[in-house]
């Protein structure tokens, strides 16, 4: 078959939508090879055990490429990008139920293992199976030398099978027997994504199984266009629909989204060598924890693998024991007398639901509610104005201060800090400080200093 002659030719499909869609250039290429060959099957041992790491301490081009090879169907089911089975850490516990649900209800796994079986089927049968069987039967009509327009005038489009005739043909033009390779091997990819957010199996093993896959997967294609096209061809010819039809229409626009992105998944080299870059996962996370404590900084946990950290004059000690049991970052400050001020931090990534003006929304409406609440119980509370201090060119600190006493003539300042640290994380500082009856509170003789010393120092 004359590759370069059918190319101009054909009028292939999902490429001429993915034009208009995005003002993209058709595709290239013919194609892998000839010979398909069937992937090794997997093999997963053992019960299951937690991995020693996350991803986030593990991460890297090889780890971005299996990513980016479902992500198509990651941005079609609106996922988070960018992260094995396309949900972060934070949402993976959530999210556990009804990814299970998914798994059992569409692909018949229930438990570990259920995993290498539906894996093996897809790796050594599966869609391409069916579309071998289609090609043949053009093969045998004598279809294959044709345009694909020229040999769709061959049937009906009234017959059941005339998408699937259609899709297979212009598959087989572009990419020869690999045409369903997208389909299957980047299905297999996201379907380990899910066994590891299911529990099914722990992330090494998910990572390890993905690797000789994505190798495969890699080998039948030149781009990530052509492996996306593939992916999608693959999906029209399972629904037997073409790309007019809505859901193929859906995933085509997943892509032309995915493209446009600034930090696409797809910034990742194609080419990229694919090697295990997680063997050493484990020492990767000490060696993060030891820089995490290094130089006189601690961290301020956001997530397991993500940390603000914070360095205070020598005069504030950490609180090393309860961050060690519990991993709160808490100090106080020797004032003198047996009395301290306490300090404690919190991190959380910023979003549309932790941000500095919301967070002083938060305390406005708040402030009644404490005044109610110290009233009832004989005391009294107040609450000064927001403030704001620009303690660096590019960090500035929200801060409230509040004074309550009790019925008994205890007494308590306290301060209410929040900051925008670089662009990424909302900081969080509560300071305080408790006085009895007859004793002077430290606190709030100057507050400008002390919200200075607390905030001027992070790194991340």
């Amino acid at each position: 078959m004359q590759c370069e002659r059918k190319k101009e030719k054909r009028k292939r499909i999902l490429s001429v939508v993915l034009a208009v869609t995005m003002g993209m250039s058709m595709l290239t290429g013919c194609g892998a090879s000839e010979n398909s060959q069937s992937a090794e099957t997997v093999e997963l041992k053992g019960e299951y055990q937690a991995s020693p790491f996350v991803q986030a301490e593990i991460n890297s081009d090889t780890v971005e490429w299996i990513c980016a090879a479902y992500a198509v169907y990651t941005q079609y089911n609106h996922k988070t990008l960018g992260v094995i089975g396309g949900l972060s850490d934070q949402e993976k516990e959530s999210s556990q139920d009804r990814i299970k649900l998914t798994l059992s209800e569409g692909w018949g796994i229930n438990g570990r293992d259920d995993v290498t079986e539906v894996i093996n089927k897809l790796l050594t049968k599966g869609h391409r199976e069916t579309y071998l069987k289609t090609v043949k039967k053009l093969e045998k009509k004598g279809l294959l030398e044709l345009s694909t327009e020229e040999a769709m005038t061959n049937f009906s489009e009234d017959d059941e099978e005339f998408a699937r005739y259609q899709d297979a043909h212009e598959m087989y033009t572009q990419y020869g027997e690999h045409g369903m390779d997208g389909w299957d091997y980047s299905r297999a990819l996201q379907v380990l994504g899910d066994c590891y957010l299911a529990d099914y199996i722990n992330l090494e093993e998910c990572l390890d199984l993905s690797l000789p896959i994505a190798k495969k997967l890699q080998s039948a294609f030149t781009s990530w266009e052509e492996l996306a096209d593939s992916y999608i061809y693959g999906y029209a010819f399972w629904q037997n629909e073409t790309a007019d039809d809505v859901e193929t229409k859906f995933r085509i626009q997943a892509y032309a989204e995915l493209v446009e992105m600034e930090n696409s998944p797809y910034s990742v080299a194609y080419d990229t060598k694919l090697e295990n870059t997680w063997k050493d996962g484990e020492k990767r996370k000490e060696e993060r924890k030891a820089y995490e404590m290094s130089d006189g900084y601690v961290p301020i946990r956001c997530t397991d693998t993500e940390s603000v950290q914070v360095r205070l004059p020598e005069e504030y000690v950490f609180d090393k024991e309860d961050y060690e049991e519990y991993e709160n970052t808490k100090f106080t400050k020797p004032c003198g007398d047996g009395d301290s001020i306490y300090i404690s931090y919190q991190a959380e990534f910023l979003d549309d639901r932790n941000n500095a003006e919301l967070q002083k929304k938060y305390w406005t409406e708040g402030n009644a509610q404490e005044k109610e609440n110290a009233e009832k119980k004989g005391g009294t509370y107040e609450a000064g104005e927001i403030k704001s201090l620009s303690v660096k060119e590019d960090l500035t600190v929200f801060y409230l201060a509040e004074k309550e006493v009790t019925e008994g003539g205890t007494q308590q300042i306290s301060y209410q800090a929040v900051a925008e640290v670089g662009g990424k994380y909302l900081v969080k500082c509560y300071i305080s400080d408790v006085a009895s009856p007859g004793y002077e509170l430290m606190l709030g003789m100057n507050e400008e200093a002390l919200i200075k010393e607390l905030f001027s120092d992070f790194r991340w």
